[in-house]
């Protein structure tokens, strides 16, 4: 077994049987999760303060969908 081959084995056990995420996926996700948590109101203060709605950008106001 040569390293290459032992390396794409252990690749499809990580994706395909493990169900583990590149890491910019996983990334993506846990950046998609904290935002979710903190639009919820269900993450500590300090990182919700870092969180707000584009609806709520004075900028984006004018256009449809904004208030």
């Amino acid at each position: 077994m040569t390293y290459r081959n032992a390396a794409t084995g252990l690749s499809h056990l990580v994706h395909d049987e493990l169900h583990w995420l590149d890491v910019p996926r996983w990334v993506q996700y846990k950046l998609c999760a904290t935002v979710h948590r903190c639009l919820q109101h269900k993450a500590p203060q300090y990182t919700t303060d870092c969180c707000i709605h584009t609806s709520d950008i004075a900028l984006r106001q004018h256009l449809p969908g904004g208030r």
